[in-house]
């Protein structure tokens, strides 16, 4: 099964999946939670979407407004090339 990442660069650009959606809400009386990582480093998403990927877990990005951005931030990357780029690791 394809893995769902989640992907939230700035507010304008926030996704969310129904599966990830379900995944923070109770299932069988227990509560669950989803982590959020805030990072724009490549290596560290491609670590974290293996890990999720090897324990069926889903995952969500989130960035900071510095990090992407309308002009590339610090990272060179605008909302929707930084959603391809990580989309293309999945």
């Amino acid at each position: 099964a394809p893995l769902k990442i989640a992907i939230s660069p700035t507010i304008e650009y926030q996704a969310a999946t129904p599966e990830i959606s379900r995944a923070v809400n109770k299932t069988n009386n227990q509560k669950k939670s989803l982590p959020s990582f805030c990072t724009a480093n490549f290596d560290v998403i491609e670590t974290i979407i293996y890990y999720c990927r090897k324990k069926k877990l889903p995952c969500l990005f989130e960035c900071t407004s510095n990090q992407v951005n309308q002009f590339g931030g610090y990272s060179n990357y605008k909302p929707k090339q930084f959603i391809d780029k990580v989309q293309k690791l999945r």
